[in-house]
């Protein structure tokens, strides 16, 4: 089986509703198994890194349809993505190259006053500038990515076109309640595309949803079997149900009491899917590690595989609860991990 099948990640909507999101192999296998052809005629799916239209001949049997796609995209397909330079163990080489650079006096005078002297600010200076510009391409990708997938499927929905117009002006709080109406299915896949299109989130550095290229490099990883997700956890507070006021409690509540709800509601999913919460631990200061940075809670969660994680995480009952976690959380992270045999 070609890889690009497997590690390409996309999500599929049968009218407003998400009917499957996964690799391209997983969503192709499941959408042929649950619909039947008058359904076909709805079916939309989405590159989750570009938020575009991905076409697909859906004639035949499953086996038919994966075959052609192999034709289709080939092994070239995606190189840019996957073919990434493997890391070697080891001190790496600077790759210092020495150039002529001309500048005014005043320029050199304060280059040489600065700790290090010249070539290193000098490096500093471009290291800087490339970080800027990183950025930059990194909101710009997510902005296109979201305003594909609106174009195609909220065209016609409610404040359209204020939500794009808030979307190119960077302003996230009125991004998010523009959408707040809409079908939850599309909501949750826009605010997905859209997690680094504001530069104000981009610069507090909250890390509360998977990115597009996070999400693509966790599928490009192609894990076999079980998965372990390590879950650090940082609490807000008080709750903040803004985003999802329809869950919100009658008095004000605890982070850690609206992530207790989170848990309620998932359980059932997440043990449907085959998953189960192997570790809950409170968390704390590093003994290791920065000395500012502290987690409320650490929790371990296996999942039967990648494609169950999946599955599970873009379940419509699930997300119709995730506003609970939205609001317990200030901070996170999540490592996916895979068990590696124990010595003897």
């Amino acid at each position: 089986m070609n890889k690009f099948l497997t590690r390409f990640s996309c999500t599929a909507f049968s009218g407003v509703e998400v009917v499957a999101s996964g690799s391209l192999q997983h969503v192709v296998s499941t959408v042929k198994d649950a619909l039947d052809d008058k359904e076909f005629v709805q079916l939309l799916i989405f590159d989750d890194s570009t938020g575009k239209p991905i076409d697909i001949d859906f004639r035949g049997k499953t086996d038919d349809v994966l075959k052609r796609l192999e034709e289709q995209f080939g092994d070239s397909f995606g190189t840019e993505v996957n073919d990434q330079t493997t890391r070697r163990v080891g001190r790496p080489k600077l790759g210092v190259v020495s150039g002529e650079v001309t500048l005014l006096p005043r320029h050199w005078e304060w280059l040489k006053s600065q700790p290090g002297g010249a070539s290193v600010t000098l490096r500093k200076l471009i290291d800087e500038a490339r970080r800027a510009g990183e950025q930059q391409s990194t909101i710009r990708k997510s902005q296109e990515a979201a305003y594909s997938f609106m174009t195609a499927m909220a065209g016609d929905f409610h404040q359209y076109e204020e939500a794009l117009r808030a979307l190119y002006a960077g302003d996230f709080d009125r991004f998010y309640r523009l959408i707040e109406d809409w079908a939850p299915g599309i909501r949750n896949y826009v605010k997905r595309l859209a997690a680094n299109a504001f530069p104000d989130e981009l610069e507090s550095i909250r890390y509360l949803e998977p990115t597009q290229l996070a999400g693509m490099r966790f599928m490009q990883r192609g894990i076999e079997g079980s998965i372990v997700m390590l879950n650090l956890l940082r609490f807000r507070d008080v709750a903040d149900y803004s985003a999802n006021p329809q869950l919100a409690p009658e008095v004000p509540i605890s982070g850690a009491e609206a992530f207790n709800r989170y848990i309620e509601h998932t359980l059932p999913f997440l043990r449907d899917s085959g998953g189960e919460i192997v570790f809950l631990g409170d968390g704390g200061e590093f003994l290791i590690g920065p000395e500012d940075e502290k987690w409320d809670l650490v929790m371990l969660i296996r999942q039967s595989s990648a494609q169950s994680f999946l599955a599970f995480s873009s379940h419509q009952d699930y997300l119709a609860g995730i506003g609970h976690r939205t609001a317990a959380i200030e901070n996170s992270r999540l490592l996916p991990t895979v068990e590696l045999p124990k010595p003897k």
